[in-house]
């Protein structure tokens, strides 16, 4: 499954420490299986960064380049 996170800053690794706490469904790490719903998100707060992740059920999530 190819899942991806839009934002303004270029995303190395997954930090909740980072992530705002009052989103819709609370503090995390939001992504989708849609490329251009990540690609509006990230236009929301200015330059385009885009992430993307593979995850598999026994590894947890592995960062591939776009």
């Amino acid at each position: 499954m190819r899942l991806y996170h839009g934002s303004n800053t270029d995303i190395k690794e997954i930090n909740l420490a980072l992530c705002r706490p009052y989103k819709d469904f609370g503090q995390g790490f939001y992504l989708t299986e849609i490329k251009e719903q990540a690609e509006k998100m990230a236009n929301k707060e200015g330059d385009v960064e885009l992430a993307r992740f593979v995850a598999e059920r026994k590894s947890g999530f592995e960062r591939i380049s776009p």
